[in-house]
């Protein structure tokens, strides 16, 4: 067991376990892998106002939880790739217990009802991410999730040899084009049902990583999702879509 009294310097917060493991599942597929930049290789854990926020990022993608937490704690834990991975194991998905998080300036103590684990904390300053989320939004999409899924996957196959799996999406009035090409010549789209808000009327594109945008949508809930897009070039944001009634 780990205690206060073991670690004079250690922190304690208690965290829903289901909330907890909701969060590694749906932001993990962003952290990167044998970055040089090895802060990257892990996954920040910001506490502050009574909220943890977890955040992974590759530097070409970014994904971003939050859950409300009891405590007035305001920390900046960078948790190791491996760790994080072996977190996705031991939490119980769907669990309404809690568990025991403590950590100190270099680690982390996690303590759940069967099981404890003990991790070294990465050093160093993750980039400050909030920077590159979207500040304005002249251009918002929602598209049904399902159905940009299938779109994608009917795509997929024509750009799974290829170096650059780039699809193109295109937005007008009601529609979202999905369009790839291969080295073979070949070409497939796709047409999506949509609503578009923008401040100018013409069309506008913007290509992606085919995968990328497959792996976000994974872990995006079913129902609508909403695109905020980049005036010319920058972040595009993709999260779950709250309609009106919903508050």
């Amino acid at each position: 067991d780990f205690s206060i009294d073991l670690e004079p310097q250690m922190k304690t917060i208690t965290v829903p376990e289901g909330k907890l493991y909701q969060a590694i599942k749906t932001t993990q597929f962003a952290m990167a892998q044998n970055n040089p930049r090895y802060y990257l290789n892990g996954m920040l854990w910001s506490l502050q106002d009574s909220q943890l926020q977890v955040v992974a990022t590759d530097a070409h993608r970014l994904a971003q939880r939050s859950m409300t937490i009891d405590s007035t704690e305001t920390a900046s834990l960078i948790v190791p790739r491996k760790t994080i991975i072996e977190l996705g194991r031991l939490l119980v998905e769907g669990s309404e217990k809690s568990v025991t998080v403590g950590f100190t300036e270099n680690q982390l103590f996690l303590k759940g009802g069967v099981y404890q684990l003990t991790s070294r904390l990465i050093a160093g300053h993750f980039p400050d991410y909030q920077k590159l989320l979207p500040k304005e939004a002249s251009r918002i999409a929602i598209v049904d999730r399902n159905l940009f899924k299938e779109a994608l996957s009917k795509l997929t196959p024509l750009v799974k040899q290829e170096v650059h799996r780039g699809v193109r999406l295109e937005f007008s009035r009601d529609a979202l084009k999905l369009k790839v090409s291969n080295s073979k010549q070949e070409t497939g789209e796709e047409s999506v049902s949509i609503q578009y808000q923008r401040d100018q009327d013409e069309a506008f594109s913007i290509a992606f990583n085919i995968e990328y945008l497959d792996k976000i949508l994974d872990v995006l809930p079913q129902g609508e999702i909403r695109l905020t897009l980049p005036l010319e070039e920058g972040v595009t944001l993709l999260e779950q879509h709250h309609s009106p009634k919903d508050h």
